[in-house]
This record gives structure tokens, sequence and C-alpha cells, in this order.
């Protein structure tokens, strides 16, 4: 899979771009503000219907416009594609060669993605809802049944959650409705659950193995998963003890990815260049695991990511990311000197610099 073409308007702070790309490894370098991330940004965008850094697609409009434009060519399987996106008005459309999608969902997976950018400390350092949505957006690409299941669970919680919160404004309930709600989120909290599980007995190998390479056998990483089911309530209990909170307490939105050095929480314990690599490990983990799921080797976009790491580190990373298991590579850095230094120069790597408009 290679992305050829790449034009850009109105998204994040550019008013217009249009790039060309020949390269297995594209080096995008210029001062900050420049819009390097917007390119990285635009493709992920495109590859998910979603920004990595932004849940609000109304944010992603350039200041002063009301709308933005996305438009690729991308060869897959020896097959031209273009892809088209426009937003506006709060509408967003979507195009595979000229045909619309009437679902969103039906183009999560056909374009896998991994994105590793300097915001992704929010996965040690922020709420359980971040690694939560960093296992639903890999597994969602991997499994269109989990994708449709998740989005279903997440239907029926926003009834509930708006059910609990008219409950405390004024004291109007419908208890039968609730119970249902709560009978239908069962099934599939038990689906999502074993999903979530199931892949982290197979994701688990991938990551301790990259994060051994990155960091020179120094300590060993794990993710373990926690549901808080509470089996051992009654249904009745729950729904007791969910009124009384005016919240929903169980439930796979509840659950927890646990990120562990040698035993203990990364977020305590793991200096910067060690929670750096466990990041990375995670990522390009996840890069594996799309090309072995999918069978299509994904876009890796790598934001910004050599400024923490010392010289070994580096050197593994490099070692890893130039295997034949990683698709076509786009990276940003304000030095393209340090870029020559780590990738060198030659027809598998293409430099782009930027400058101030």
């Amino acid at each position: 899979m290679q992305l050829k073409r790449l034009s850009l308007l109105n998204y994040r702070n550019a008013t217009r771009g249009h790039y060309t790309f020949d390269a297995p490894v594209v080096s995008i370098t210029g001062p900050n503000g420049t819009g390097k991330t917007n390119v990285l940004d635009a493709i992920h965008y495109l590859c998910l219907s979603k920004s990595y850094f932004s849940q609000q697609d109304q944010q992603l409009v350039r200041f002063g416009e009301d709308f933005f434009n996305l438009d690729a060519d991308i060869v897959q399987n020896e097959r031209e594609i273009r892809l088209f996106c426009a937003w506006q008005g709060g509408k967003k459309l979507l195009k595979n060669n000229g045909v619309t999608y009437e679902r969103l969902a039906d183009h999560i997976g056909r374009f896998p993605v991994v994105m590793v950018a300097p915001t992704d400390l929010d996965l040690i350092y922020d709420s359980s809802e971040i690694r939560r949505r960093f296992a639903d957006m890999l597994l969602s690409q991997t499994d269109h049944d989990y994708l449709l299941a998740l989005m279903r669970y997440n239907k029926l919680l926003q009834q509930k959650q708006a059910m609990l919160r008219q409950l405390k404004i004024d004291g109007r309930f419908d208890s039968l409705l609730f119970d249902i709600l709560s009978e239908q989120l069962e099934p599939l909290n038990l689906q999502l659950s074993n999903k979530r599980a199931a892949w982290l007995d197979l994701f688990n190998p991938l990551f301790e193995n990259i994060y051994r390479t990155i960091s020179g056998n120094r300590e060993a990483a794990g993710i373990t998963y926690e549901h808080l089911a509470r089996t051992e309530l009654s249904q009745a209990q729950k729904s007791r003890q969910e009124q009384e909170a005016g919240r929903c307490l169980f439930g796979i939105h509840r659950d927890e990815l646990h990120f562990t050095l040698d035993l203990q929480a990364v977020r305590r314990f793991g200096s910067q260049g060690q929670q750096k690599s466990f990041l990375i490990s995670l990522k390009l983990a996840q890069a594996i695991y799309l090309s072995e799921q999918c069978g299509q080797k994904p876009f890796l976009l790598l934001d910004d990511i050599f400024e923490k790491l010392d010289g070994s580190r580096i050197s593994s990373l490099l070692r890893l990311v130039q295997e034949e298991r990683f698709g076509q590579i786009f990276l940003t850095d304000t030095d393209r000197k340090r870029v020559e230094a780590i990738f060198g120069t030659g027809s598998h790597i293409q430099y782009i610099e930027l400058e101030h408009a």
C-alpha cells in the first residue's frame, strides 16, 4: 500500500497543500508551525475518517472558513484508489473511487494506519478512556463485528446515561426502560470484553519483543487488561447502585489497560526515555498486528519522535521500521540533518522541506 498524492484545503491551519510521494520513507522537515503535522493527520483522517488529535471535526476547519477537503491517490494491491473527504456544516462526505460510503464504519480497516506522536504520553498519564480508545481503534480496524458491536454498545450506553441525568435533574425515571437497556447491554459487554482479552493475548508477545529490542533488554514491559464487570452483583443491585451514583458503573466503558515495566506502573516508575520507548513499542506492535490481521502493511506516521530518544534506542527503532513488516513511513522533524543521520539518503527516502508562508 503506497500513498502517491495528497491534497489539503482548509485543513487545520493549512490554506491549501499539494504533495506527491515517491519513496517508501517520506521525511517532512521544517520549523514548528509550518504544517508538518497537518500532513500526517490528513493521512490519518482519510484512512479512518477521523483526526488523530481532535474528536471534533469542527475544530479541524481552518479559522475563518466553514469547510475542509482532503484528496489522495493510493495504490493498494496494484489497484489505484482515489479517496476524497469533505466536511461542511456538520456533514461529512467520504468517497472511494467516486462512490460515497453509506456508512463510514464500512471504511474502517480498509486502509490501516498507525500514528506515533508526542501527545501519546496521554496514553500513560491520562484517564483509562484514552487507553480504551487505543484498544478500540486497533480492534475496529481488524474486526468489523467488534466495531459494529461497540457502536451499538455506545448508543445504548448513551441512552442509559441520559436517563440517569434526567433522574438527577427532576426525578423522572422509567425503571422498565432502564432495565431493558441494561439487558441489551449485557451480551454486548460480554462479547466486547472477550474480544479485548483475546486481542491482548495475541498483542502482548509482539509488544514485549519490540520493547526488548528498543530498550536493549534493560527491562520487561507488559500490558494487563482489567474488566470491571462485577459479576457477583445481581442486575437489580447494579441498577440500584447506578441510580444512586447517577452514572453507569458497570461494563466495558470502565475497563482499564495497565502498562508496566518490571511489573511496576510505567506512569510512576518509568523515566522519560523508558516511557517514550514504551509508547513507540506499543505503536510498532500495533502496526505489526494490523499487518497480520488485515493483510495490509499499514501507513506508519511518526510525528516528531526523535527528540527524546538516545542514540541506541534510535538505532534499534531504525532497524525495526526498515523491516518488511512495516508499510510506507511518513515522519516529521524540525531538523533535516538529524533525519539524514538516522535514515541516510537515497531512493528509499524522500525529503520534503516546509517553510513558513
